[in-house]
């Protein structure tokens, strides 16, 4: 990879890690069954895994811009009813199909829980 390039200390110094590539999130998460090259859209790196009995998809970025991108892509989407809870860290993010499983990642990765925007 080429993760030397000095531009930019956004992260470096933050209280969550800045993770190298979805796979080093979900190591730290400890799921299993991870597959990678997953094509999360407007994710540089992802893959899919299983924890707490729900497949999830990790999703990484190489910088905050794609990171944003990424993240105001998928909350459009909500706007039509779309069901996946996200769990959003520094440069990465987790997809679950329900938000409990997202909420029991947060104890292990920290990141900011976002629902499904449900008219509940």
């Amino acid at each position: 990879g080429c993760g030397g390039s000095g531009s930019g200390s956004d992260g470096t110094g933050a209280k969550s890690p800045g993770y190298t590539s979805a796979k080093q999130v979900a190591e730290k998460l400890k799921c299993t069954y991870y597959s990678p090259d997953f094509g999360a859209e407007g994710a540089t790196d992802s893959g899919a895994c299983q924890f707490a009995g729900d497949q999830v998809v990790v999703a990484w970025f190489k910088t905050a811009k794609v990171a944003k991108a990424y993240y105001a892509q998928h909350h459009v989407a909500y706007a039509s009813g779309y069901g996946d809870a996200f769990l959003y860290g520094t440069n990465w993010a987790l997809e679950c199909p329900r938000l409990a499983t997202c909420g029991s990642a947060r104890k292990v990765l920290g990141g900011k829980l976002v629902g499904p925007q449900k008219n509940s």
